[in-house]
């Protein structure tokens, strides 16, 4: 199953991969390149830049001179069109077919191009001659259609031809015979283009074409400008993209690897627990996949918008800082592959992570969000400044909009209590701030207890104060040590009084056999169990419940049941309590706790040594009967809570001075009353009863 859920995160982190060909710089001639080291993945072309490249060709394209052609057949069918009126005399048909002749001769041209012509901009044109080379003929003698029929007209005129018919018509007869060839014009103004507009320089495969904090220049910014219609135009060799993927793919399994290697020889809880190892992959291949989509979108805003201390607080929340800082590395190395600050976002997120971790160490207040993102925006800004002057040695050009992304992440890191709340209720995991409420007094479960049982709700207290000062010496988990304490015996509120601590002078048990006495006893883990699932009550608060005896003894009615049997074998299992043993370092100290508080209160003499001894007495015991086998802690460990419950006890149960009995007592002058001796301990018999 662990192999599966590998291979899907690395499969779903791998489909989100950007592709290849996202152009994602900007730039600008005279700028800095705010980017890292740019190498030429082809061969890369120098061309003039964009505005000088486009005020030469527009410069070439308006001075060209076109390539025309005579259509004589223009001409002649004109003329035989003339030639064939017959409403005239003879010598007005020879002098109309003369003149249009001569104008043909001439050449006529469209009123555009002789237009240029009088305005002096097309002094010559070019020709296709009889040998089909380009000649350039003076344009002087053409004629557009108005002009040659004003100059037939004039000459008409002077001949007294301008009632003839033929002047009348030659209207029709006149068509421009000196056409543009577009075909031989495209093909030399496309030659000039090349020639005036060829690559001035070659940047080879492999070399550098800027590096950051260069500033771009016109040549530069013209082989960026290649590349990038490259990109835009998918023209990538297909083999090189499909190798460049290849490689991120597998950059992402080795990491994802190195992380499963971390978690199975360093966090066996979670690496072999699928519910959390499925909160860790799932919390870390969304995250990427989402980033990924940003880096898709806009490279420079999802590196700097982008929560990435957000995963570290959430998996520092529900786990350990260790494990955080880790999974924090792995995402911000899979995310550095497709940045392209990839240099900046490994140092920037790292300080930022490790940061966002230390601010939460102990959650203990949501406004601690607010700091830990306020933190979190402060490290963005000084980091980028610090990249940003190594690399420029100034602060002028510093974008402003780059502290507005940091202020956006910092938004979303503030509201991270919303999306652990979520994940909370989703993988059944505790967070701290759910410990905390759970703490509050006005439980409806604690106000039930401290009503029903105040002998419990007082043991159960001072249980969790002595149990939180040994999980803070030995770096357990406080918090929850303190709230599985002070639960821990919620199961007795079903029957309060067969306990000796909400005992008032009768005893019940006296009427019972030591079996039922031990049934009933028992049956408070169970009873606990049922108001723990109504409750509603966390999975790791009801672990407290079930391993604070874990599978112990009720030795006082065991011991007596020995007493009752007359010599002959008593089965142990009635006596026994469900369990199973601690799993845990906190439910272990839980039960340590536990026990010792509750036998203290059958000593007489609470000196040190007297103190110490039982400690030592009933710690051993639970070690020697493998109550404490199933628990990660270590006999150091051990030791430092016995250490630590003789000083709290010691504290506890510390003597006051006593007033010479042959001192008589003043009346006070004021109202506070005098203090008086303490009354004494309770006897040792009244201890014995069972808790």
């Amino acid at each position: 199953m662990q192999v599966l859920l590998l291979l899907c995160a690395i499969a779903i982190v791998s489909l989100c991969l950007p592709k290849e060909h996202k152009f994602h710089y900007s730039y600008q001639i005279d700028k800095p390149w705010e980017y890292s080291l740019l190498t030429a993945p082809f061969d890369i072309p120098i061309e003039l830049d964009t505005a000088s490249a486009s005020a030469l060709r527009d410069s070439i394209v308006r001075n060209f001179v076109n390539v025309y052609s005579f259509d004589r057949t223009v001409s002649s069918k004109h003329l035989q069109a003339v030639a064939a009126i017959r409403s005239g005399s003879s010598s007005e048909r020879l002098f109309f077919v003369g003149q249009l002749r001569e104008i043909y001769r001439h050449g006529i041209v469209d009123s555009e191009t002789f237009s240029r012509i009088r305005n002096g901009h097309l002094p010559y044109v070019r020709q296709v001659g009889e040998d089909h080379t380009i000649v350039n003929t003076p344009t002087g003698d053409f004629f557009s259609v108005r002009s040659a029929y004003e100059y037939i007209d004039s000459l008409a005129a002077r001949n007294n031809y301008h009632q003839s018919v033929y002047l009348k018509t030659i209207n029709r007869y006149l068509e421009p015979n000196i056409l543009i060839d577009s075909v031989r014009s495209n093909e030399i103004l496309h030659q000039q283009l090349q020639k005036e507009l060829a690559p001035i320089g070659m940047i080879q495969k492999g070399e550098r074409i800027i590096d950051r904090g260069n500033v771009v220049t016109p040549q530069v910014k013209s082989a960026i400008d290649y590349l990038k219609k490259e990109y835009t135009d998918n023209n990538l060799n297909s083999y090189e993209s499909k190798y460049i993927t290849l490689s991120k793919v597998v950059i992402i399994a080795i990491l994802f690897i190195m992380l499963y290697i971390y978690l199975a020889v360093f966090r066996h809880n979670i690496f072999y627990d699928l519910r959390k190892l499925l909160f860790v992959m799932s919390l870390l291949t969304c995250f990427t996949a989402i980033f990924f989509i940003g880096v898709s979108l806009d490279n420079v805003k999802a590196s700097y918008i982008m929560p990435f201390a957000l995963v570290p607080i959430v998996m520092a929340t529900f786990f350990d800082s260790s494990t955080a800082v880790v999974v924090h590395v792995v995402e911000v190395m899979i995310a550095s592959i497709v940045s392209t600050y990839s240099t900046d976002l490994v140092l920037m997120q790292m300080v930022v992570g490790i940061i966002a971790i230390a601010s939460l160490q102990e959650m203990s207040r949501r406004s601690q969000l607010a700091r830990c993102a306020a933190l979190v925006m402060i490290s963005y800004s000084i980091c980028y400044l610090a990249f940003f002057m190594m690399e420029k040695g100034t602060l002028n050009g510093i974008s402003k909009y780059v502290f507005v992304y940091f202020l956006i992440n910092a938004i979303f890191l503030s509201f991270s209590n919303l999306l652990i709340y979520v994940l909370e209720k989703m993988f059944g995991f505790t967070s701290s701030l759910t410990l905390i409420e759970l703490t509050d007094l006005n439980q409806p479960l604690l106000r039930q207890l401290s009503e029903s049982c105040p002998g419990t709700f007082q043991h159960v207290m001072q249980v969790s104060n002595i149990a939180a000062e040994a999980a803070h010496r030995i770096g357990a988990n406080v918090q929850l040590v303190r709230v599985g304490a002070i639960y821990h015996d919620i199961g007795k509120i079903k029957s309060p009084n067969f306990f000796t601590e909400n005992q008032r002078g009768i005893n019940p048990h006296t009427l019972l056999t030591p079996e039922q006495s031990a049934s009933i006893v028992i049956r408070h883990v169970t009873d606990g169990m049922e108001l723990a699932e109504k409750s509603k009550l966390p999975q790791a608060i009801k672990d407290f419940i079930l391993q604070h005896h874990g599978r112990g003894l009720a030795r006082y009615f065991y011991a007596q049941a020995c007493m009752n049997a007359d010599g002959k074998p008593v089965d142990e299992e009635p006596f026994t309590y469900p369990g199973p043993n601690p799993q845990t370092r906190e439910t272990a100290i839980v039960m340590m706790a536990d026990a010792t508080e509750a036998a203290s209160k059958s000593l007489t003499n609470h000196t040190h040594e007297a103190i110490a001894s039982l400690v030592s007495k009933i710690i051993d015991g639970q070690v020697a009967s493998g109550l404490l086998k199933d628990a990660p802690i270590s006999f150091r460990d051990v030791e430092i809570i016995k250490n630590t419950f003789i000083e709290r006890l010691d504290s506890l149960y510390h003597t006051r001075i006593k007033y010479p009995d042959q001192i008589t007592p003043k009346k006070p002058e004021s109202d506070t009353p005098a203090e008086q001796p303490e009354a004494p301990a309770e006897p040792a018999s009244a201890a014995s009863q069972p808790r």
